[in-house]
C-alpha cells in the first residue's frame, strides 16, 4: 500500500487525511485500521471509489458498493472508502447534501460501519 508518484514519494495511503463531515480525518481512523499484538493490521483490502451521487452509471454502481461492504467488511477486513472529489464534472453539491441523498436513496448510514 505504498503511494508513489515516481519521484521517490513512498507515503501510505494511512499518511493521508480526507475531509469527511467538515472535519479533517486520518485515513487510518477512517477505516479503522488498527494492528493485532504482532503488528499486522486488522483491515486488509481497501476499495478506493470516486463518486460521483448524480451520474447515471454511478448511481448504479453506489448500491452494489454499499454491499460489498456490508457483505465483506462485517469482521473488519475490507473497507470501501467513496468520496466525490473536484476532479473532472466535480460533485456539486455539499457534503452535507450528499450524504441526505445517499441516505434517502440508499439507507447510507444504516449500517455501522458508514461514517
Amino acid at each position: 500500500s505504498v503511494i508513489s508518484a515516481g519521484d521517490g514519494d513512498t507515503r501510505t495511503a494511512y499518511e493521508f487525511d480526507l475531509p469527511v463531515a467538515g472535519e479533517t480525518v486520518k485515513f487510518q481512523d477512517i477505516v479503522r485500521q488498527s494492528y493485532d499484538e504482532d503488528g499486522r493490521s486488522t483491515v486488509k483490502a481497501i476499495l478506493v471509489v470516486n463518486m460521483k451521487e448524480d451520474d447515471p452509471v454511478a448511481r448504479k454502481d453506489i448500491p452494489e458498493f454499499i454491499s460489498l461492504a456490508s457483505k465483506y467488511g462485517r469482521n473488519g477486513e475490507f473497507a470501501v472508502v467513496m468520496s466525490p472529489t473536484d476532479q473532472g464534472y466535480y460533485e456539486p453539491d455539499t457534503s452535507q447534501l450528499i450524504r441526505l441523498k445517499l441516505a434517502s436513496e440508499y439507507g447510507y448510514g444504516i449500517n455501522p460501519a458508514t461514517v
